[in-house]
């Protein structure tokens, strides 16, 4: 996959602080959004209710004062029913972002635009990577099983040759 080996420290070090972006923007999203959110966000329906009334009340009893009419007043800035129990750091980094977008680009009215754009880029980001591990795992798995059967180590052509040397 690479015209010279020296190239794969510049690219594994590339790949590396572009993932350490990714979880830094991760974290700042989180930080920027207000805390009575995140938690309500990201607590689990047994602990916290199911209504913005009940969400509210207990978060508020921990110490982040939020009112039901601003957990469903982000629900509705960002396009959803409800942002409760969106437990699994998807949702949380979206909100963050958007959170984070509308304030440079678009004002308020864009932040359900910027919402769903970063749960795309979440989906997309995880699509690519777990194909990026699919392919690597194929090609260290026919590298491995070439030095068993050398016709596996191949990769020119999956017909066989005419003269059968494999």
């Amino acid at each position: 996959m690479l015209d010279n080996e020296r190239h794969a420290r510049f690219i594994g070090y590339g790949g590396m602080l572009a993932e350490s972006m990714v979880g830094v923007m991760a974290l700042v999203a989180a930080s920027v959004i207000h805390p009575g959110v995140y938690f309500a966000m990201n607590s689990p329906v047994a602990l916290v209710g199911s209504t913005p009334d009940a969400v509210a009340q207990a978060v508020s009893n921990w110490g982040f004062v939020i009112s039901p009419d601003a957990l469903t007043q982000m629900a509705h800035d960002v396009g959803e029913k409800t942002i409760l129990a969106r437990a699994g750091g998807a949702p949380t980094l979206a909100v963050g972002m958007a959170f984070i977008l509308k304030q440079l680009i678009g004002g308020p009215r864009m932040m359900g635009f910027w919402y769903h754009f970063a749960i795309l880029f979440e989906a997309l980001f995880i699509l690519t990577a777990v194909d990026a591990g699919t392919r690597a795992g194929r090609f260290m798995l026919q590298d491995l099983l070439g030095y068993i059967s050398p016709h596996l180590k191949r990769t020119e052509s999956f017909r066989p040759t005419s003269s059968r040397r494999w």
